[in-house]
């Protein structure tokens, strides 16, 4: 007879039907229904004789047609219930008789002593995997959840490949030129020649007397601090650049000469950055009169820029030069500033 395959996963109750024989799940293990007879009157319980040994099984005989379901008997009184017999050996299951029509069902017997539990017999074979179902549709996303504490520091990665070098920039709008510096210290005297004096020329004839120039009028112009200046052969006032012997006021734009053609040897400054955090600013008071302000000492720069430090004593510095010092410096650090947006872009995509 061929094995069984009974459901997966069933439940106490649960029936399942196979060449007309139908089989209840008892909670534990599949049991076949035997087909309903006809109830009869329930006699008082018995005592449980001896198992006898299972005789072999006969050959199955025909089946005979149902017979009429007889009339319903009244129930008998309860009998008391007898000692529980011990179980007797399982026998062999019988073949499956074809199952009779479906009688009235009787009135409800008392239920008898529960017997001992069978074997418990070896599982059915695997039944065949069903196909898989279509995917539900993705629900939606969770809230965000709160962010985690920071992890610890990890290790600094290696320095990646240096990447080629980008296209030249154009040249930047000429800046204005820095202001005149002090001249420069008069070298040592070159030594007298000491060649033979020479005969002494005859006189040249007497030139003819110049004309008389127009008489200086002695009285400078314009308010006190007004820097002078020549106005149509007249001595002017400006009031717009001023001088009280220690600060110099300009109204107007302080320009310098900064065109390309009267330049040569142009490169980007290097290490711009470097050079900006080497540098000290300080506040202090001039000796001369005691004003407070704020700026750089010249002995300072000088060991970084020496192209902006002037004179030997004092030494002055070119404060406006430094605009194009700072100007690449802030474009470095833009640099690496959007380095480490990259690095952190990529790290959040990699978690």
């Amino acid at each position: 007879m061929a094995a069984l395959i009974f459901p997966d996963s069933p439940t106490s109750g649960d029936t399942y039907t196979e060449n007309s024989v139908t089989y209840e799940f008892n909670g534990t293990v599949w049991k076949r229904q035997s087909p309903t007879g006809a109830q009869g009157a329930t006699g008082a319980q018995g005592t449980a004789g001896a198992q006898g040994a299972t005789g072999a099984q006969g050959d199955t005989g025909l089946t005979g047609a149902p017979g009429a379901a007889g009339a319903q008997g009244a129930t008998g009184a309860q009998g008391a219930a007898g000692a529980q017999g011990a179980a007797g050996a399982q026998g062999s299951p019988g073949a499956q008789g074809a199952t009779g029509a479906q009688g009235d069902p009787g009135g409800a017997g008392t239920t008898g002593a529960q017997g001992a539990a069978g074997a418990q017999g070896s599982p059915g074979a695997q039944g065949a995997t069903g196909a898989q179902g279509t995917a539900g549709a993705q629900g939606d996303a969770g809230a965000q959840g709160n962010p985690g504490s920071t992890g610890a520091q990890g290790n600094p990665g290696s320095t990646g490949a240096q990447g080629t070098a980008g296209a030249q920039g154009a040249t930047g709008a000429q800046g204005t030129a820095g202001a005149q510096g002090d001249p420069g210290s008069t070298g040592a005297q070159g030594q007298t020649g000491s060649g033979a004096q020479g005969s002494p020329g005859a006189a040249g004839a007497q030139g003819a007397a110049g004309a008389q120039g127009a008489p200086g009028s002695g009285v400078a112009a314009g308010a006190d601090t007004q820097v002078q200046f020549n106005d149509s052969g007249s001595f002017a006032g400006s009031t717009n650049l001023t001088f009280d012997g220690t600060d110099l006021t300009c109204g107007g734009a302080v320009v310098s000469n900064s065109d390309k053609k009267l330049k040569t040897n142009i490169t980007t400054i290097s290490n711009p950055l470097q050079k900006v955090l080497s540098l000290r600013g300080v506040e202090f008071d001039f000796i001369s009169n005691g004003k407070h302000s704020i700026g750089f000492i010249a002995q300072e720069v000088e060991q970084i820029m020496p192209d902006l430090v002037f004179g030997d004593d004092p030494k002055s510095v070119a404060y406006q030069n430094f605009v194009a010092l700072l100007v690449e410096a802030i474009k470095e650090q833009n640099d690496l500033i959007n380095n480490l947006k990259e690095r952190i872009v990529n790290l959040e995509n990699n978690r």
